[in-house]
């Protein structure tokens, strides 16, 4: 990706002007993800040419060198489909209203915890489903898109 990309799309590149230069790398690459799920190509490319502006310059930075390893590996995801079955399109949107209403326990690692009541026996646990994942909205967009596609979580 390089700047010629960039400013071929106007979208990406007024996206591009609002990224913050002291924003969190991690973070960053968590909005990338976030971006990706919803098929916003534009933000993506401006996500990603500033993450790699910002490792050019602090090429040292633990942070920047772990939001641009991130980035690359949500870059390699396919974006998910939509066939699950409704009990679990019902898991999806219960854990984005939870996340929303931090509705949630946090773990002592630093990652987070729902639990989801769910109607019928589900992964051999018939009334709780406990869904654990990092404490980042892209992490939970992400487990919500898994359920959404009617794959469980792994």
């Amino acid at each position: 990706m390089n700047i010629s990309n960039l400013m071929a799309d106007p979208a990406a590149g007024l996206a591009y002007t609002t990224i913050s230069p002291n924003a969190d790398p991690v973070k960053l690459a968590d909005q990338y993800l976030r971006e990706k799920l919803a098929g916003n190509t534009s933000a993506c490319t401006a996500i990603e040419c500033h993450l790699r502006d910002m490792a050019v310059v602090h090429f040292n930075s633990a942070r920047v060198l772990q939001g641009l390893q991130d980035m690359e590996r949500h870059k390699r995801r396919r974006r998910m489909g939509k066939g699950a079955p409704k009990m679990l399109t019902d898991v999806a949107s219960q854990l984005r209203a939870m996340y929303a209403g931090n509705d949630y326990d946090v773990l002592d690692d630093g990652r987070i915890i729902f639990y989801i009541t769910v109607t019928r026996k589900f992964a051999g646990n018939p009334g709780l489903l406990k869904i654990t994942c990092k404490d980042l909205p892209g992490a939970v967009e992400l487990v919500a898109c898994k359920y959404e596609r009617g794959l469980p979580r792994r």
